[in-house]
């Protein structure tokens, strides 16, 4: 039968101490707990109710974060300067069935752009941007290859950005920031 213990932090401190074990092993377990602690609250959920005000369901938000790209990737407006060139942070990858999708700048000022290499008829598909409330915000149905999607007016945070392609779902987390 196997048994497991459920400790405070307190109470570990506490042993580590009486039974003298090293102070590197006691802050790498306080790390470990600590960071464990940060992953509770990282997620992000959507809740819904009736209009009684019982709860119907709950959603676990998984948010994609940014991937690198290689520098040949990058996108200037000047070829004879740098002026305007994109970070390859400000990237965000990912594919969707055969389709290699770009979102770029994220964080964004304003004008957001989605691209697609594939030049297939897009049937059954949107891109779709929510508020972390869950409204939604934009609605396209007539995605082409190349989507640009206008943010400046709405407030600078975090947004979700949906791509639906053949009943395929991907989202990712988009940062609206303030121009400077």
């Amino acid at each position: 039968m196997l048994h497991f213990f459920c400790f405070s932090k307190k109470t570990i401190l506490h042993l580590l101490e009486k039974y003298r074990i090293m102070k590197i092993c006691r802050f790498v377990i306080l790390l470990f707990m600590l960071t464990q602690i940060n992953n509770l609250f990282a997620q992000e959920y959507e809740f819904t109710y009736d209009d009684a005000g019982n709860r119907t369901s709950r959603k676990i938000i998984i948010l994609k974060s940014a991937t690198t790209v290689n520098s040949q990737d990058s996108i200037s407006s000047n070829s004879n300067n740098n002026k305007g060139k994109l970070n390859p942070k400000e990237f965000l990858t990912d594919k969707l069935g055969k389709n290699n999708i770009k979102i770029y700048p994220n964080p964004t000022q304003g004008q957001l752009k989605l691209v697609l290499n594939n030049n297939d008829v897009y049937e059954n598909s949107s891109i779709e941007l929510y508020s972390l409330a869950g409204k939604i915000l934009y609605r396209n149905n007539n995605i082409s290859t190349i989507n640009n999607i206008d943010l400046s007016d709405k407030p600078q945070g975090a947004y979700i950005l949906r791509l639906i392609i053949n009943n395929k779902k991907l989202e990712w987390k988009i940062i609206k920031e303030l121009k400077f």
